[in-house]
């Protein structure tokens, strides 16, 4: 017989890691900002006084650190490619400052440049991303150049990081080769973030049996202590779980 119980569910350690995370992750963002900005400040100062390639080289140091795409750090980084006359750069740079401002006024100039650079650099070939979940953030070599599914990308030849971001799923970090001429199909797969805690059910009657996502876990306990914590650890994925208590 199946009665109708009061149910009392606590899931606690998500709780107050996750305002933790958070605190730390926007400590962290905003340090992160300020390295950028420095970076941006010197690299300017580089390129001023004629030192291109080092400019370029410590600017590029600036993308992993940047939590959100910068077109300013983009448009800079395509400039100085551009002046050295680095066509494998100017061909990502102007793709990811293409994805993070379309509506810019430089837009029309520097596609014209990455179509030029594309012929120019002749080993030049394609890429295909798919995979699960769709939408996910895509990063090739630290350039957010669009999201999941990708169709032909175009790069130079050669070899290339590629981090994949999508919320509720941990990052996926991979890399894949272009070759000259062809278009190269690359598949990848982000899972689900699993959070762990401690589950506190209590029932009115006490002792209910217990179910989560229809497995028999055990019966409630009998007037625990609010801040008692249970024996049992259960994963979940978030806004997975379906709770069903019986007497």
């Amino acid at each position: 017989m199946v009665r109708l119980l009061l149910v009392s569910l606590l899931f606690l350690a998500p709780l107050c890691a996750g305002a933790q995370e958070e605190e730390d992750d926007t400590k962290k963002k905003a340090e992160a900002a300020a390295k950028v900005e420095e970076i941006k400040t010197k690299a300017m100062k580089m390129a001023q006084r004629g030192k291109l390639d080092e400019g370029l080289e410590l600017l590029e140091t600036a993308l992993p650190l940047a939590f959100v795409q910068d077109e300013n750090l983009l448009f800079n980084l395509q400039l100085l490619s551009h002046e050295l006359k680095r066509c494998d750069k100017v061909i990502l740079y102007v793709s990811g400052f293409l994805y993070a401002a379309p509506a810019d006024a430089e837009v029309p100039k520097l596609e014209k440049r990455r179509q030029r650079c594309i012929k120019a650099m002749k080993k030049v070939g394609q890429v295909t991303i798919e995979g699960t979940p769709e939408r996910a953030e895509l990063y090739v070599n630290n350039v957010l150049v669009g999201r999941s599914p990708m169709y032909d990308l175009k790069l130079p030849a050669g070899s290339f990081q590629l981090r994949a971001i999508a919320e509720e799923h941990n990052d996926y970090n991979g890399s894949f080769s272009v070759d000259a001429g062809l278009t190269t199909a690359h598949k990848i797969k982000l899972k689900k973030k699993v959070y762990r805690g401690d589950l506190i059910v209590t029932t009115e009657p006490p002792g209910g049996t217990v179910y989560l996502n229809e497995i028999k876990v055990g019966k409630a306990r009998k007037g625990p202590a609010p801040n008692e914590r249970s024996k049992s650890s259960y994963s979940a994925q978030r806004s997975s779980i379906t709770w069903r208590v019986r007497a």
